[in-house]
């Protein structure tokens, strides 16, 4: 979908500015070692659970002592020592790289970018084009269901429009003074 984005930006304006080069952004350098940094915790846990599991399904007539498990799951130990080896690699090299960049650092070009007020037009429209995307997605497409979700969420709330819910007292059963 995000093509379809940037022609839409194409085809409102053709107007650019000058971006400032000043400017700081996430670094994307950064951004690639948190996403290797999360599949090494997830290999790590990975292997955790594993390495857990057969010391919990160990039998101590078996392998009485941990040296004995130790060598007879040795392969699955050294994957668990690799494991924590290339995460703390990755987050020691993650320490040395910055969280934001000039954009200037980033490229040699000059930098530029649509239209302040056109940019903020285009910016609307995708967020509803995404909104409505999502909710298609998720099935919660239609005025009807957005209606049932406000019935349900008020049925919650207060006692109406349930069953045996107590409405208070009518004409009958006021009380006289």
């Amino acid at each position: 979908m995000r093509e379809e984005f940037l022609l839409l930006d194409a085809l409102v304006d053709y107007r650019i500015e000058p971006e400032d080069p000043t400017r700081t952004i996430p670094n994307p350098e950064r951004r690639a070692l948190d996403k290797q940094i999360r599949a090494a915790r997830a290999e790590l846990a990975k292997s955790e659970r594993q390495y857990g599991a057969a010391a919990a399904d160990n039998t101590e007539e078996h392998r009485p002592t941990m040296r004995g498990f130790k060598i007879a799951y040795g392969k699955l130990g050294k994957q668990l020592r690799a494991a924590r080896d290339r995460l703390g690699r990755l987050i020691d090299k993650r320490r040395n790289v910055p969280q934001r960049v000039e954009i200037r650092d980033l490229s040699e070009r000059a930098v530029v970018k649509l239209a302040t007020e056109r940019k903020h037009l285009t910016d609307i429209i995708k967020m509803v084009a995404y909104q409505v995307e999502s909710d298609l997605r998720a099935g919660r497409s239609g005025r009807h269901s957005s209606q049932r979700r406000q019935r349900q969420r008020g049925a919650g709330r207060s006692g109406h429009g349930r069953r045996g819910a107590s409405r208070g007292r009518g004409r009958a059963q006021k009380r006289r003074t």
